[in-house]
């Protein structure tokens, strides 16, 4: 891969020169050509060693994703291209392709600091599609924030996940001292609220499932050892039965009746809170929906999140643990203003 935007340049006029002369140049002829071309374009004198042209040509004959495999030859003196149709740049992209490029381009650069938006980004760099596309203005805020800890680690954990290897983590958990080199078997990556947490099997938790998140990693590191997948197929289908990531051992969805203040319902009609949400029932005051859901602290906060414009009408039970809490709270503020 090219080391700055300088050699990536120099490839480019490289490449030009090679589809310009399909008899070939002499190797004289390329210092003085490339040197020619960086000076015009760049605005001063960049004459160009022979240890850096000859280093360019062996990385572009290199195969990705250090070089571009490009078929360069020297015959009698002459440089050229053996296959004369042959770009390091060349690509099936129409004007339909690129302004979609464009597009996604600005849209993930709304997610600059995830590690796989910075791969995308050096590789547009590689193959000069930043050229082609050119400057766009961004138009798009995120509510992501670059500097959230642990996003780091997402590709290393992406390569166990696809290699089927052992992962050695150091976590820290918040508010406790340091596991060093915990073997984990991972699983599955999950994002919630803009935290990224892995999902697995460790000693941290013998017979259940491990939750990890990545911003209490302090190391990470790929091992030898082959993971385990996981013996229960069923035990991964459940966290798509949950808000968040917390999955209290052995309960199962349970049918939960929410009911909404009509102003409030529209948020939640736009944005369901689950992909199980279905309206049941409607007044001029309130709307009634149905969620299939395993109960858990995700959940709980949700509801409370919504305030006065939220009722649990079932289960009971669940119905319950909301009125102790408020009632809870409540005491906080009573206590409070008799201190007051």
């Amino acid at each position: 891969m090219p080391v700055n935007k300088n050699a990536s340049y120099r490839y480019r006029v490289l490449d030009e020169i090679f589809r310009a002369h399909p008899q070939g140049v002499s190797f004289q002829e390329l210092i003085e050509m490339v040197s020619e071309k960086l000076s015009e374009d760049l605005g001063r004198d960049i004459p160009i060693s022979e240890r850096t042209l000859r280093g360019d040509i062996n990385i572009m004959r290199s195969e990705p994703p250090r070089g571009y495999n490009a078929p360069i030859e020297c015959r009698d003196g002459a440089y050229f291209y053996s296959d004369p149709e042959f770009s390091i740049y060349r690509m099936p992209f129409n004007q339909t392709d690129l302004k979609n490029l464009r597009k996604a381009r600005t849209f993930l650069n709304g997610l600059k600091g995830l590690p796989f938006v910075n791969l995308l980004n050096q590789i547009l760099e590689k193959y000069d599609i930043n050229h082609i596309l050119h400057h766009q203005e961004e138009y798009i805020q995120m509510d992501f924030s670059s500097n959230t800890y642990g996003v780091e680690h997402l590709l290393m954990i992406l390569e166990a996940l696809e290699t089927k290897k052992c992962l050695l983590v150091d976590y820290k958990p918040f508010g406790g001292q340091v596991n060093p080199s915990v073997i984990v078997h991972p699983w599955l990556i999950k994002e919630f609220n803009s935290r990224w947490y892995l999902i697995g099997k460790s000693i941290l938790n013998p017979g259940g499932v491990t939750i990890m998140g990545l911003d209490r990693m302090e190391k990470v590191e790929i091992s030898n050892l082959p993971a385990e997948a996981c013996e229960n197929p069923l035990l991964l289908k459940k966290f798509e039965d949950i808000i968040g990531v917390s999955l209290p051992a052995n309960k199962e969805p349970e049918e939960i009746i929410l009911k909404f203040a009509n102003p409030r319902y529209k948020y939640i009609e736009t944005k369901p809170l689950h992909k199980s949400q279905q309206r049941i029932g409607r007044d001029e005051n309130f709307t009634t929906v149905s969620l299939k859901l395993i109960i858990n602290k995700e959940l709980i906060s949700t509801i409370h999140y919504f305030g006065p414009d939220v009722e649990v009408i079932q289960p009971e039970h669940l119905k319950n643990h909301i009125k102790d809490s408020i009632k809870k709270m409540w005491n906080y503020y009573l206590k409070t203003e008799g201190e007051s």
